[in-house]
């Protein structure tokens, strides 16, 4: 069994956690008497009904009911375990947190995280220090990253080898069937061992919303090597739909500027890093969803989706769309020109016109009309129904009433039709609250 943690390590842990610090890095709050009050980042609602007491070092919801010291925080907010939380906020605070570990602990959650930090840490060794990385570092620099940006990204290399990494993390004491799962081997089909899952690509560590590396992007270096990107698979640390890349870096930035910038891509995210846009994030290629949505929401109301102007009629930006459409968000997109993405659009035309774009753009609901009118043709009136069809299901997600209501006000009014016959196709649930 693990060792039991002295109660004097956990008070001196807790005795050095500003509990208000700790939380602000997940919630915007205010100061109301002697405690502060925010959004509540473990249910969804509009009024503030999150508070911590400073003096306490508490916090607690009266809307769900959530509440704990800074421990529990950290448990809940990275879904990990207790010892695991106190081994982060015992890193946080500089405390030394000396742990025996059997077996079945090494299996734990915090192997998945100790796998990836030394699997970035080999990554940037790679490319910066290494002969193995001198070509990928160039690559980087020929598309224009600087080494202080490459540096500030934690961006790598994972050399072209079986087991480079494996050997590395084994050397670590951290066994093979832990690294795969922590998704950074593969389970060979034939015969017994496992090979680097990774391997010839450039490695960007994808970090959880408290700065923990949960898994990778990597990119291929060579034209002809497929896929182009290659992403950690899911794991108990890793879920996509919960993860954006960079957000531990740009929180401060966006609740700062009330803004988030969501663009595609890891390359996107570094290019406007690098000139001065830090309020972005990357949904990492993938479909937008409402629990990144959720997320976003707890540093700003304010959301740009930034689509590549090859990729604005795909699917899966027109799922994005949807979910934003149906969220509680001040939401907007920008839609780059033919063969840009935020990458070339900030290298050929510079930071400026990008900020110019995004102050142009469009509502959430005005690119989404304006899509659907051109699809099927909104001058007439089996377009009109097709449009309003389409919509029916993402009106009906939507919570807020009053949202709702202007919504279907406005597009009643941009397609020319009486607007108790839309809200006569909406789920009765949803008709009249």
């Amino acid at each position: 069994m693990m060792q039991r943690i002295p109660d004097a390590t956990l008070e001196r842990i807790k005795d050095a956690t500003d509990i208000v610090e700790l939380v602000s890095d997940h919630v915007q709050l205010t100061k109301r008497g002697r405690s502060y009050f925010g959004i509540c980042p473990f249910h969804s609602e509009k009024t503030g009904s999150f508070s911590v007491n400073p003096v306490l070092q508490i916090y607690r919801c009266f809307g769900c009911g959530e509440g704990g010291n800074a421990f529990k925080f950290v448990q809940k907010i990275d879904g990990v375990s207790f010892v695991e939380a106190v081994s982060f906020l015992a890193q946080r605070s500089g405390i030394p947190l000396m742990l025996e570990r059997n077996t079945e602990a090494a299996q734990s959650n915090d192997e998945l995280f100790r796998a990836n930090e030394i699997a970035s840490k080999y990554f940037q060794h790679m490319l910066l220090s290494d002969e193995l990385g001198r070509h990928a570092l160039q690559y980087l620099e020929g598309r224009g990253l600087p080494k202080d940006t490459i540096e500030e990204l934690k961006i790598g290399f994972a050399p072209d080898s079986w087991d480079g990494l494996m050997g590395v993390l084994n050397r670590r004491g951290i066994p093979p069937p832990v690294v795969e799962r922590a998704g950074l081997a593969v389970k060979r089909q034939k015969g017994n061992g496992f090979y680097d899952r990774f391997r010839g690509r450039i490695a960007f560590p994808i970090a959880n919303a408290t700065g923990r590396i949960v898994g990778f992007g990597a990119r291929a270096l060579a034209d002809d090597q497929e896929p182009k990107y290659l992403n950690s698979p899911e794991t108990p640390i890793y879920r996509k739909s919960l993860i954006l890349y960079g957000l531990s870096r740009s929180r401060g930035a966006i609740r700062d500027r009330d803004l988030a910038l969501v663009v595609e891509g890891y390359m996107d995210v570094a290019r406007l890093v690098q000139h001065g846009i830090s309020n972005v994030v990357a949904t990492s290629g993938t479909a937008l969803t409402a629990e990144q949505c959720r997320l976003l929401s707890r540093y700003s109301r304010r959301v740009v989706l930034v689509f590549d102007g090859d990729s604005a009629g795909s699917t899966a930006a027109e799922r994005g769309i949807e979910v934003l459409l149906g969220a509680d968000l001040e939401a907007r997109v920008v839609c780059l020109p033919t063969g840009h993405d935020p990458d070339s659009i900030v290298r050929d035309e510079g930071a400026d016109r990008l900020n110019a774009l995004v102050d142009s753009s469009l509502s959430v609901l005005d690119f989404y009309l304006d899509r659907l009118a051109a699809r099927f043709d909104a001058r007439t009136v089996e377009g009109k129904a097709q449009v309003v069809i389409h919509l029916k299901p993402v009106i009906g997600r939507v919570n807020d009433a009053v949202r709702r209501d202007l919504m279907l006000r406005e597009v009643a009014s941009r397609l020319g039709v009486d607007e108790r016959a839309i809200r006569a196709e909406l789920p009765r649930d949803t008709r009249d609250s």
